[in-house]
């Protein structure tokens, strides 16, 4: 029997090693001028003991803490999320510097938060509380689900970005993932493509955006394609060995192929096929290779508009005096821009926006209460 890894010690067991306060532990291990020397060596020891190691992200906060003390009118608000694995992507940190920029114009600041670095979320969330956080914005925690954080909502106004469960009903601003697959089915279509095929992955753990993008799929190929058309959805889990991919691939000889990511491209190039000499693809994900040595046309993620609206509508309801779940909750879905390349059989590259209107935080006003 494989026996679960033990969990690192806490402050709270540190303190209560050394028969002290959380509040008086927590001091001590910051080096607070204010302990006494003989505390401070009681709870040194204890920690030694116990093993306990510090909090990063707790450690990040208290060295932030002066250049918010000289500014008494910045309001402190903090993006929380798992960023361990993700470090390397552009998305989560783009999304974080742009919710940051627009923090600072409105008063803000913007800490990002590592919850890998936090053993314990509900004391943690206390810790931000009472250093005058006010609000949150919750970044990625998939393969979580939000419900699981085990933090203190009920003091603090929060919006969550990109995240795409409801298991609690906060303010969510998040990609449109039917606009998207409207974007590049119609792509594929006015390159002359008339057996679209669609390599959809499925989270595991399952998202609900997983379902949204197969339907939006199928629907466009009952409006657009003929029947003896249609090719049926690739939307396997991820972790799916490519040789399934590939006899998918030769079964129904799409001329056309969405990509879950950029992916299914160099999978392809791998057995010959190459794009657009062989068939039209197009991304959902980042298109890969910035440089355009591998030109792939798709969807932009449109991380800084996600950034932007989802600190607006934050400073709304900090403005407002709304802490914890809200009465109703709005899901704002923002339409991703389009990188045009010639994987699709396309001309000269080129960045659109115009094919979807513009989501602006006055559209989102006019429409609440």
């Amino acid at each position: 029997m494989v026996s679960k890894p033990q969990k690192p010690p806490t402050i709270k067991e540190v303190a209560a090693e050394a028969g002290l306060s959380f509040s008086t532990a927590g001091a001590a291990l910051r080096g607070d001028r204010h302990v006494r020397a003989s505390t401070r060596q009681t709870v040194l020891e204890a920690a030694a003991k116990l093993g306990y190691q510090p909090n990063r992200a707790a450690a990040h906060l208290a060295g932030g803490t002066a250049s918010r003390r000289r500014n008494k009118n910045t309001i402190s608000i903090a993006l929380v999320e798992f960023s361990k694995k993700i470090t390397t992507f552009e998305g989560p940190q783009s999304i974080f510097v742009h919710a940051q920029q627009r923090g600072k114009q409105l008063g803000y600041d913007v800490a990002h938060i590592d919850l890998n670095q936090v053993d314990d979320q509900a004391a943690f969330g206390n810790h931000l509380y009472h250093r005058g956080y006010q609000g949150l914005l919750i970044g990625r925690v998939y393969p979580h689900r939000v419900d699981e954080l085990q933090l203190p909502w009920d003091r603090f106004s929060v919006v969550c970005l990109n995240r795409y469960d409801h298991s609690l009903a906060f303010h969510c601003v998040r990609i449109d993932h039917v606009e998207a697959i409207r974007m590049a089915f119609d792509r594929l279509v006015k390159s002359g493509c008339r057996r679209i095929g669609a390599a959809l992955y499925h989270h595991r753990p399952g998202l609900l955006d997983d379902d949204d993008r197969d339907a939006a799929f199928m629907q466009r190929q009952t409006d657009q394609l003929a029947k003896r058309h249609h090719v049926p959805l690739f939307s396997k889990s991820s972790q799916v060995r490519r040789d399934d991919f590939y006899a998918w691939w030769r079964k129904w000889q799409p001329d056309g192929l969405i990509g879950f990511t950029s992916r299914e491209s160099f999978l392809l190039r791998d057995i010959g096929f190459e794009a657009p000499r062989d068939y039209h693809f197009v991304s959902l994900g980042e298109p890969a290779d910035a440089s355009g040595t591998w030109p792939i046309s798709g969807v932009i993620q449109p991380h800084r508009r996600i950034g932007e609206i989802g600190l607006e509508l934050l400073d709304r309801e900090l403005k407002a005096g709304h802490r914890g779940m809200p009465e109703s909750s709005y899901d704002v879905v923002v339409p991703p821009d389009w990188l045009q390349r010639s994987s699709d059989g396309g001309s000269a590259p080129s960045v659109v926006s115009a094919l979807c209107p513009q989501f602006s935080m006055a559209s989102l006003r006019d429409a609440m209460p």
